[in-house]
């Protein structure tokens, strides 16, 4: 008996402890805060966050808005974006010091350092119990974890949301958010849902770029070759001009941005993709950032910009003269006017407008470029160009056109003065090696000319070739000797020389197929070349071929951001060849995929398989998704698969033209020619 009541009393111990770990299972745990040790952070941390950038005045009208609604407990549009916030949505301020001291004791910090530090963070903290005003807290408050990062005097909050909306948001240091120079600064704002290590990268270069989307190519470079040696960022910043900044949106694009940031990512990028002629992805990424940010004037410049890579100078100076009549006589809009009439050849209105925005603000490369255009045109002195461009603050906007207009004039003796004051100033500067490259290739002889090429290239490290490359491009990609400078290039540089020379020839096959060919002879593994065969294909609607070439580059097995990039468009392409040969099983399937292995999904192609397949139930049902959720499908008439959607999305009841008659099939023309 005893023993028959020994074992059930064990029995009922098990079974209420199972229910109890059951319990205690089921019970939501919030996660503990990240931590990044000060090993894990690049060197150059502390010098970024000494040197941060006023707060623009949109953020502090924000981050206002934001703490009243906070306070009110009301509800809270940010940029469209609807957000319930209960009158208490705000952490408890003494979890602040109790999460600090228990992760970095203050005992163990200097003496004049936890003082500092206590005195802040307990005036913090009474404000913040004035601000609440009430005595009543709410379950569901999320928690905080402040880590030390440097006993200095830097920090890093990281917020979790304890409810399940994929909310959870990391504010890395000095993004807008905490400022830890003098003084704590907590700021109660979602911005960034970046997720642990990605937070400290994005610092990194959100700083540079998203505070500054102008931002000069050496300081971005700077915080590459800073930062390869943590292993914190070798993942991220790669080689490329703008690979780390495209690397990052792309997983940016994966989270909850707010609509003003995603619309500012998205700007960003595709002032990226205009500098490096990629005119196409530009101007879909300027579409997505219109319908983020819609009125956006910084945008409009842009496109205006995009529309005179794009040769529509006219389009251009129309966005233009609509944001002069709303901003004034901003010196860059009307330096841009002044661009677009020059280019339409109106030299006579062009010069007293370039004029204007020069003497108003000298350093507009652009500007003075369309100027000597338009004293070129009438044969007229050009002396006060040089008068300019000699007084410019920014030798390396000045020297490769005062040696420009050195070269017109055979002036040798100048050429080497500007070559000598510049690479004297600026010994590392990829630009006074890129000038000294120009000048050779132009006064040598061919047969010298691959030597200096490689001379020049053996000089500089990997991001100040980079920076060479793409100095270089716009000249090389006109020049008859495109091959010959191209195969002088050494190996290890030849992939990323041919990426960037490519792009802007896809207009040019023939020439495009040499380059192709001369790639293949150095790097014949390069899987690049697949893209850009595809394209070729595509271009001739040999739509098997460009299948081909497509899925071997979405396949190929790349860890270069600047290959990553155009595997998504690979990817976004096989979908249409597919459609394109009548295959919709398959083209759905390629969609799925692409869905899943490139988010988030172009809106575009939800339309492109019922619009090629002129499927118009399919195409109805698709352009309610689109309008539910907030996209204009008329921003995509522009892409050849879809302009014939017009009558649809003009007038919900119209109806699709009748589609053309075949055309006689014609076999594909031999670019190889």
């Amino acid at each position: 008996m005893r023993r028959r009541r020994f074992i059930g009393g064990m029995l009922a111990l098990a079974l209420l402890g199972t229910i109890g770990w059951l319990m205690l299972g089921t019970r939501t745990v919030p996660e503990p805060p990240i931590v990044f040790a000060p090993e894990q952070l690049p060197p150059n941390f502390r010098d970024l966050g000494t040197q941060l950038d006023p707060v623009p005045e949109s953020i502090v009208a924000r981050i206002e808005a934001f703490r009243a609604a906070l306070r009110q407990g009301t509800r809270h549009t940010d940029a469209g974006n609807a957000v319930d916030l209960p009158a208490d949505a705000f952490w408890n301020p003494n979890r602040i010091l109790r999460e600090f001291n228990r992760y970095h004791p203050l005992d163990s910090l200097e003496p004049d350092v936890r003082e500092s530090l206590r005195t802040t963070l307990q005036s913090e903290i009474r404000i913040i119990n004035q601000e609440l005003n009430t005595q009543v807290r709410p379950r569901s408050v999320p928690t905080f974890g402040i880590r030390w990062i440097d006993r200095d005097r830097y920090g890093v909050v990281f917020t979790r949301w304890s409810d399940e909306r994929r909310a959870t948001v990391s504010l890395p240091l000095a993004i807008w958010m905490i400022r830890l120079q003098d003084t704590w600064e907590i700021t109660e704002i979602e911005y960034l849902s970046t997720g642990e290590r990605l937070s400290l990268r994005a610092h990194l270069i959100w700083r540079e770029l998203f505070h500054q989307p102008g931002a000069s190519i050496a300081r971005i470079e700077r915080i590459q070759e800073e930062s390869e040696r943590d292993q914190l960022c070798q993942n991220l910043l790669h080689q490329g001009r703008f690979a780390d900044c495209e690397s990052l949106l792309l997983d940016l694009e994966r989270t909850m941005l707010p609509a003003e940031l995603r619309a500012i990512a998205l700007h960003v990028r595709a002032q990226c993709r205009l500098a490096r002629l990629e005119l196409a992805l530009a101007e879909a990424d300027l579409d997505e950032a219109d319908r983020h940010w819609p009125g956006n004037e910084a945008f409009q410049i842009t496109r205006a910009r995009l529309k005179l890579a794009q040769k529509q100078p006219t389009a251009a100076r129309e966005i233009l003269e609509s944001a002069l009549a709303q901003l004034g006589d901003d010196p860059m809009l009307v330096a841009l006017r002044g661009q677009s009439l020059a280019a339409e050849q109106n030299w006579s209105r062009a010069e007293p407008e370039l004029r204007r925005a020069l003497d108003a603000a000298p350093q507009l490369p652009d500007a003075l470029d369309a100027l000597r255009a338009c004293l070129n045109a009438r044969n007229a002195d050009r002396a006060e160009l040089g008068t300019r461009l000699m007084t410019m603050p920014n030798p390396e906007i000045a020297l490769p056109r005062l040696i420009e207009t050195a070269l017109e004039a055979t002036d040798n003796a100048s050429i080497a003065v500007y070559l000598n004051r510049f690479q004297t100033s600026q010994p590392e500067s990829a630009t006074g090696h890129a000038e000294a490259l120009r000048v050779e290739l132009r006064t040598r002889p061919a047969a010298e000319q691959a030597a200096a090429i490689q001379r020049t290239w053996d000089k500089l490290s990997k991001s100040s070739q980079i920076e060479l490359l793409l100095a270089l491009v716009p000249e090389w990609q006109r020049s008859p000797q495109l091959i010959a400078w191209f195969s002088a290039i050494p190996a290890s540089a030849k992939p990323l020389a041919f990426d960037l020379l490519a792009q802007p020839l896809l207009d040019d096959a023939k020439r495009l197929r040499q380059l192709i060919d001369a790639e293949r002879a150095a790097v014949p593994d390069d899987p690049i070349i697949d893209f850009y065969e595809g394209c070729l294909s595509r271009i001739d609607s040999d739509w098997s071929t460009a299948l081909t070439h497509f899925r071997r580059y979405r396949d190929a097995k790349v860890s270069d951001p600047r290959l990553m990039s155009k595997q998504r468009v690979a990817a976004a392409q096989v979908v249409r060849c597919l459609a394109h040969q009548n295959n919709r099983p398959e083209a759905e399937l390629a969609l799925k995929e692409l869905a899943e292995r490139f988010p988030p999904l172009d809106p575009r192609m939800t339309l492109l398989i019922p619009a090629i397949f002129r499927d118009e139930p399919g195409i109805r049902t698709a352009l309610d998704q689109l309008k539910a959720r907030g996209i204009d499908p008329a921003t995509y008439l522009s892409d050849i698969d879809l302009e014939h959607l017009e009558p649809l999305i003009r007038d919900p009841n119209g109806k699709l033209a009748p589609a053309a008659p075949p055309a006689e099939s014609t076999p594909a023309p031999d670019r190889s020619k």
